[in-house]
């Protein structure tokens, strides 16, 4: 998709620097520089467009967890390549998502540092229910590890 999006890019400006009037004066560079300026911020509109996308996917995906893990898995696994080309709070958010299916088929991780990672991501973030989400899910990790104490402390973080 990026590789399109340089192509017409591309081919845009290649017909704006065709000269554009009959005594063969090439388009001003003030009005070439607005041009793109515009295209930017239109692309720009789109990225975000998706990003919402991608969370309003991950955020679907979270609430079939609840219902059906499996099913929830696999649309998650169908996800990974997008998110990888996302923004950090996509990919901090599926990284949330996927603790939590783990989590669900019941698999001990062999420490909580993926947990730690997202935790200290929307600590700084201030982002309540992630956050909350996050402390959960790393004192599910320490409770599984058998560190009691800390996930106590964990768990009502997010509480």
């Amino acid at each position: 998709m990026h590789s399109e999006q340089t192509t017409d890019f591309r081919a845009l400006t290649a017909r704006l620097s065709v000269k554009t009037s009959k005594n063969g004066q090439q388009m001003n560079r003030y009005t070439l520089f607005i041009l793109l300026l515009g295209l930017l911020a239109l692309l720009s509109c789109r990225e975000l467009g998706s990003e919402r996308q991608m969370l309003d996917s991950i955020e679907q995906t979270w609430q079939q967890a609840e219902k059906s893990p499996s099913e929830a898995q696999v649309r998650a696994e169908g996800m990974r390549d997008s998110v990888r080309k996302s923004s950090e709070l996509v990919r901090q958010q599926y990284n949330l998502l996927t603790i939590r299916l783990r989590d669900k088929r019941n698999c001990i991780p062999s420490s909580p540092d993926s947990a730690l990672q997202t935790a200290s991501y929307f600590e700084k973030r201030k982002n309540d229910a992630c956050r909350e989400r996050a402390y959960f899910y790393l004192g599910s990790a320490y409770r599984d590890l058998k560190d009691y104490p800390r996930a106590v402390s964990l768990f009502l973080k997010a509480a």
